[in-house]
């Protein structure tokens, strides 16, 4: 039975995988925003906490089985924190838990209609510095015992737990680049120099020089992250066209506390 897996949010950040593998299709949905993957879904998304290194919070997850048929659930997960946090070194791969994150239970069926709980708890090592970061993973377990082609779905879910009082938030804003012109897109890369995830937003505001109405963009209005360390590429788009002229671009952009401007001039010929 074919299963759809919606991709959404921050999906972009944490890559979604798709392989193929002795009969079995797997497709991966990774997102850090309701997810569902047809047979199941999952609440909450994304788990974000800030508490003190050497404490724990506990939580949970809802998975519903809208379906009229039952599904089997796997759960992994896998480090996604930067080895620059606090010196570690860290093991890529998926695991039934790690030493700062622990689930339970880690398999589970889901008759038709039902929902049943996933229970976390998070502990941050004495000593921890900036953030954990970590991808759930919920996969259904086809049933291959027939032979053929099954296609197994999965949902990524991010948990993020911050240090308390050992937050670094710096970035700066790496390029701006008028990609296209009709439509209208504005390439803009942020580079993060942060301890911890940063959702940067934003507006872009094009003015032509000989006067009208400015075009106004809002950037990140999805709230994507920008992982630490790490310098990511955003698209802002609008359906409106540039006609000839010269133009004026304003971008402000709010990373963290910080506060960026920054202008550029272009022509369309």
């Amino acid at each position: 039975m074919p299963i759809q897996a919606k991709l959404t949010d921050d999906m972009r950040v944490m890559k979604g995988y798709k392989w193929a593998t002795a009969g079995l299709i797997v497709v991966c949905a990774v997102v850090f925003g309701l997810s569902t993957a047809g047979a199941f879904s999952i609440n909450p998304y994304k788990v974000e906490m800030t508490l003190p290194a050497g404490e724990s919070r506990e939580g949970s997850f809802t998975l519903a089985n809208p379906s009229d048929t039952t599904v089997n659930i796997k759960v992994t997960v896998e480090d996604w924190s930067s080895d620059q946090d606090d010196g570690r070194v860290i093991v890529r791969g998926e695991k039934p838990s790690l030493n700062w994150l622990k689930l339970t239970p880690q398999e589970l069926e889901l008759g038709p209609q039902q929902s049943k709980v996933v229970n976390y708890t998070v502990r941050l090592p004495k000593g921890t510095k900036g953030e954990r970061s970590a991808m759930v993973y919920f996969g259904d377990v086809p049933d291959t015992s027939k032979g053929g082609i099954a296609i197994r779905s999965r949902i990524g879910t991010a948990v993020y737990a911050i240090a308390e009082g050992t937050e670094i938030v710096k970035g700066e804003i790496s390029r701006i680049t008028v990609a296209r012109q009709k439509p209208l897109r504005i390439d803009v890369a942020v580079k993060s120099l942060s301890n911890i995830h940063i959702r940067p937003k934003g507006i872009i505001r094009i003015n032509n020089k000989e006067g009208g109405e400015p075009i106004e963009i809002l950037f990140n209005d999805p709230g994507f992250p920008v992982l630490p360390q790490q310098e990511y590429k955003f698209e802002a788009r609008s359906k409106k066209k540039l006609g000839q002229g010269e133009y004026k671009l304003e971008f402000d952009m709010q990373f963290g506390e910080e506060e960026f401007h920054e202008e550029m001039e272009f022509t369309v010929n």
